[in-house]
């Protein structure tokens, strides 16, 4: 299992895991770091998002052709952009764009990835 792969089926199965176990402490987020690479701080940023940002994330990065198999982005830097986009407060503006199914650079006005975006398009083409 690659390791994007990895840390998104690791957090699926902990969030599960806290809905059938109440009382489980919010802060034990051990097996997310023990069973990923991640480090503790991404860990801890990734256990409290909504699940439905990471559909989002992929629905961008496959939209603006990034992460794609002939080039698949670096774990730390898809993480990293991850992070910024479940801390993002355009998220109607991107389910609107994303839902649009339009092949245009609109996701420049609200991303607070865009530059970086930007940035990979330019080295990888």
């Amino acid at each position: 299992m690659g390791n994007v792969t990895k840390w998104k089926a690791v957090l699926y199965d902990w969030r599960q895991r806290r809905i059938m176990d109440a009382v489980a402490s919010p802060l034990d987020k051990l097996s997310l770091t023990r069973d990923t690479d991640l480090r503790p701080d991404q860990a801890a940023r990734l256990a409290e998002v909504y699940l439905s940002a990471v559909e989002e994330f992929d629905g961008m990065l496959a939209r603006i052709g990034l992460d794609t198999n002939v080039a698949p982005l670096k774990a730390a830097a898809r993480l990293d952009l991850y992070l910024n986009c479940v801390d993002c407060s355009q998220r109607d503006a991107c389910r609107q764009w994303l839902a649009a199914d339009k092949n245009d650079d609109g996701y420049k006005q609200f991303c607070p990835n865009a530059g970086t975006f930007d940035c990979l398009l330019r080295t990888e083409h």
